[in-house]
Parts: C-alpha cells; sequence; structure tokens
C-alpha cells in the first residue's frame, strides 16, 4: 500500500512540477516587438521628449528582447493629432507606444475639435510624473497668502494658449480675482515678465520648473501661494503651502477643477492604442514598472533633475474612467463655462 501511495504522490508532485514548469515557460513566452516606435506628441527637446527618450534607453537595455526604439515626434492640438494617430493608425501589435501632453487624454470629455477618439479605450501603461502647479507671487508685491487672491486682484502673466483659460476658470468657479496679461512664450518669459513687474506672479508653473530655477527658490525671489491640485506634493519645502482642498468643497466645482486638472494628475503617461493583446499589454506594465523603480533609471532621472511621482498602468486606466464617469450635468456645464472662458480671452485679445 505504501509502495503504491508513494507512487502515485511522486505522479502527482511531478504533475505539479511540470505544471508550474509549462506556466512558467507561459509567462516566459510573451514577448514584445524588437522594433518598437515610440511616438512624442510634442516637438524634439522638450519635457515629455526628454522623459521619452529616457525610458526609450532602458527598455532597449533591460527588454529581454533588446528591442531597437524609434523616437517619432509627432506634435500638434496639444497632443490630439498624436493620439488620434494611435488610436486610427498606430498598429495594434505592441510595436507602438505614444506619449503627449495628457490634456489630449481629456479633450473629449471637454468637447475639444478633433478629439474624436475614446480616450477609455486605450491601453495606460505607466505615468512617469505628476504635473503639479502653483500659484507664486514676485517677492516684492504685497501678496502673502492664497486667500488674498479671493479680494485682490493678482496680475498674472501667462501665455495665450489653452493654459491662460485656468486662471480665468478660477474666477468663474471659485471668485477668485485674477487678471491674465497674455502672450508670454514660455516658463522662462513669463518670469522675466515678473521680475520686471509686467505682471505680479504666474500661475501654471511646474514644480519641477521652479525647483530646477538656479535662482527662484535659493535666493527667495518667489513666494508660492497655493498647490493648484487637491492631492498635496511630498516635499517638505510645501508643508505650508495650502491645497486646493482649503477652497473647494465636494460639489460641481470640485468635480468641474478635478476634470480641468486631470491632465496634471495624469502627467507623462505612457499609452499603447486599443486592442493590443492583453497579455502584449500587462508585460508592457510590469516591464516598465521594473524599469522606474530601478536605482540606476532613478539615479540618472535625479541627475537630470527630471522628477518621477509614479502611477501605474492599472492606476492610470482607473483614473481616466473616473474622469469619464462625472455626471453628465457637470461636463455640459463645464463646457459652457470653458466657452465663456474662451470667448473672454478672444475679447479681452481684441481690445
Amino acid at each position: 500500500m505504501l509502495s503504491i501511495l508513494s507512487g502515485r504522490l511522486a505522479v502527482l508532485t511531478l504533475g505539479l512540477v511540470s505544471s508550474v514548469f509549462a506556466f512558467g515557460q507561459a509567462a516566459q513566452s510573451v514577448e514584445v516587438p524588437k522594433q518598437i516606435r515610440f511616438v512624442v506628441g510634442t516637438g524634439a527637446g522638450g519635457g515629455f521628449d526628454q522623459y521619452a527618450r529616457l525610458v526609450a534607453k532602458y527598455i532597449e537595455t533591460d527588454f529581454a528582447e533588446k528591442p531597437t526604439v524609434i523616437i517619432q515626434n509627432m506634435p500638434g492640438a496639444g497632443g490630439i493629432r498624436s493620439l488620434s494617430w494611435l488610436a486610427s493608425v498606430a498598429p495594434k501589435d505592441g510595436s507602438t507606444v505614444a506619449t503627449m501632453s495628457s490634456s489630449a487624454v481629456f479633450a473629449p470629455l471637454l468637447g475639444q475639435r478633433g478629439a474624436t477618439y475614446d480616450a477609455k479605450a486605450f491601453n495606460y501603461l505607466i505615468s512617469l510624473d505628476r504635473l503639479d502647479n502653483f500659484l507664486l507671487v514676485w517677492h516684492t508685491t504685497p501678496f502673502t497668502s492664497a486667500d488674498e487672491a479671493f479680494t485682490k486682484e493678482i496680475i498674472i502673466g501667462n501665455s495665450s494658449g489653452p493654459s491662460a483659460i485656468m486662471p480665468m476658470m478660477y474666477n468663474r468657479l471659485l471668485g477668485t480675482k485674477f487678471k491674465v496679461v497674455k502672450g508670454y512664450r514660455g516658463t522662462n518669459d513669463t518670469l522675466l515678465a515678473i521680475e520686471r513687474g509686467e505682471a505680479q506672479g504666474a500661475f501654471n508653473l511646474s514644480w519641477s520648473s521652479i525647483v530646477s530655477h538656479p535662482r527662484l527658490l535659493p535666493e527667495k525671489l518667489v513666494r508660492v501661494l497655493l498647490q493648484l491640485t487637491f492631492s498635496p506634493v511630498d516635499d517638505p519645502r510645501l508643508a505650508n503651502v495650502p491645497t486646493l482642498n482649503k477652497y473647494v468643497k465636494d460639489g460641481p466645482e470640485k468635480d468641474m477643477l478635478e476634470i480641468l486638472l486631470a491632465k496634471d494628475e495624469m502627467g507623462r503617461a505612457i499609452i499603447a492604442p486599443q486592442d493590443v493583446p492583453p497579455e502584449i499589454v500587462r508585460e508592457y506594465r510590469v516591464r516598465l514598472q521594473a524599469i522606474v523603480e530601478s536605482k540606476k533609471f532613478v539615479a540618472e532621472a535625479q541627475q537630470r533633475q527630471m522628477p518621477l511621482s509614479i502611477k501605474s498602468g492599472d492606476d492610470a486606466d482607473r483614473y481616466v474612467k473616473r474622469m469619464y464617469s462625472k455626471p453628465e450635468a457637470t461636463i455640459k456645464r463645464l463646457r459652457e463655462e470653458l466657452a465663456l472662458a474662451t470667448n473672454q480671452i478672444r475679447k479681452d485679445k481684441s481690445e
């Protein structure tokens, strides 16, 4: 009897070992293509391009297949062009991934022209960094608290693009009193305008731009008054700087602001087309997560002054679906408010 039982146990054990081995082989058999096109929906040299090229470097060295990664810049319409291409033209075999301003992910939600794709259908692989923005003022201005934005006019330097809408939307939704001076080309031009006294502060400067500037914080040239986010940035230098939670309670206004800020919360996402086989999507997610958590990647990102705030592919996917599940009445009102703010910008430009 003992020999029979031993034989059965041996067969059972052999079967379990074989099953585990076969499962391991199956798990290891998932491969990504040996040539990957990495589309960047912005021009060469910018932040999204730099992050893409850093990740591409590690894909080429750390992926088992040692694939060749080809970077292709495809700027246009704030990322809508590249995301439209990803939805309609890109191969669905895992050979193409993309990154662009995450405003394009939420463009259909806001009813923007040309954004006809279903953002919920894409495969979100990972996000590398949140793009938290701040309200700051020059150190010689009289403003010391974000509370004053509700009682006193603060002159904000800004571009003439979509970012100029944001302070005007805060005026409409929260009752702030920002006055926008438009037409500056990027962060450096805006900061020069503030230093010259043409404006008193800036509204859409990211924390990475602020901390990487050689003078702003070391020489105490600016006061950071407000984190334009509902999730505080984990930095001791911002311990006493309030978030929007101080001024916004649950309700339609908070829902609308969450949608407007979704592009910043989503940050620098890497996205694959819809209909890519699920096993390849899972493989990308696991491998990219391993890359961005590796000591060598983190060290190089720090050396390049490229902040990391990782959101997994699963979390990014859930976040997009949550934003698109906001009440229809809220979305309708938000689109109406955006149209009014846009018309106000056009009116201001013609004056």
